[in-house]
């Protein structure tokens, strides 16, 4: 948006995407899959802010994946 603000406003755009990947609950808590590889219950240290390319994605889901089958 602050790049181009012309086109964020003929969209109509107002906030940032952010996403991320929960991979289990425990007691009410959740756990998350950070960029990283490292597992947080902390979102804010999880969290995907931005358009990103699909290969992050791929990255931290293939993460999360092989995690849960170890």
């Amino acid at each position: 948006m602050s790049k181009s603000p012309k086109l964020a406003e003929y969209f109509e755009a107002c906030v940032v995407p952010v996403s991320f990947v929960i991979i289990g609950i425990n007691n009410g808590n959740y756990t998350y899959m950070r960029g990283d590889g490292n597992v947080s219950t902390n979102l804010s240290t999880a969290k995907i802010v931005g358009l990103r390319d699909k290969k992050v994605f791929e990255k931290v889901l293939d993460t999360a994946l092989q995690q849960k089958k170890n």
